[in-house]
């Protein structure tokens, strides 16, 4: 029914930093930006979300509450901590809703400006992360968000020296984990996590600019690019040697 909605701000910089951090994990990010507004929506579609200047409600006005899909629940998770990091003030921690309905899991939080946010994952089942096998967290953060431009949606610390990161597709999609490799058998995976097959395949909307943008950034490719039935598709090879699938569209 709802085609987009805009919300008033009374400080775009400071807004517009907010709903960076908390709507990557959820699949969205900035598509434009102007002198008095910021518009947020998928990569290749048009924008959902709008922060305009100079028209700020506290709250919202009465009643007001935004709820926004999440993919999962570490993806509400991730939404809730990074909406706290960056101004927001906590309203709900992440848990279950029972009386909302079976399975339903949000967090909420108040924008820089009052505005109520709700983040929620309502039981459909998805894959929000897949662990990838690494040999150390930043030489990896470094590749994945310099080199294929993922994003970093998650850096938390845990017990042990351990680290909670998510890295993930420009515009949402599956998070991966990255997981340091520790002791000689996880240290034996890394860069075959499939064995020598393509383990991992990254689907591009523009398959030639994406193709000649990892090109330029030094990613080793192992064939040319070939048009299949499906669509276009090359082999590159990842940091470790880990074999990926390009995917595009064949038209």
């Amino acid at each position: 029914m709802l085609h987009h909605l805009s919300l008033g701000v009374a400080d775009l910089a400071r807004a517009g930093a907010f709903y960076d951090a908390v709507l990557a994990p959820l699949g969205y990010r900035r598509l434009w930006t102007d002198a008095a507004a910021i518009g947020y929506g998928s990569s290749g579609g048009s924008d959902r979300l709008a922060l305009r200047a100079g028209g700020a409600v506290p709250g919202g006005g009465p009643g007001f509450h935004l709820a926004l899909s999440a993919p999962g629940r570490a993806a509400v998770d991730a939404f809730h901590a990074a909406a706290l990091r960056h101004g927001g003030a906590d309203a709900g921690a992440p848990g279950l809703r029972p009386h909302y309905g079976a399975g339903y899991y949000a967090a909420f939080v108040a924008d820089p400006d009052g505005h109520r946010i709700e983040a929620v994952a309502d039981g459909a089942a998805v894959l929000s992360a897949i662990a990838y096998v690494v040999r150390d967290y930043d030489e990896a953060i470094a590749w994945f968000t310099g080199v294929l431009g993922f994003e970093l949606v998650e850096d938390a610390p845990r017990e042990a020296g351990k680290r909670w990161v998510l890295v993930q597709p420009p515009g949402g999609g599956t998070c991966l984990l990255l997981a340091r490799a520790v002791g000689d058998a996880q240290t034996g995976v890394v860069g075959r996590q499939a064995g020598g097959r393509v383990f991992l395949f990254l689907q591009v909307g523009d398959f030639m600019a994406a193709y000649t943008a990892l090109g330029a950034s030094g990613v080793r490719f192992v064939e040319t690019p070939r048009q299949e039935d499906y669509g276009w598709v090359v082999v590159f090879e990842d940091l470790y040697g880990q074999r990926w699938d390009l995917l595009g569209p064949a038209a």
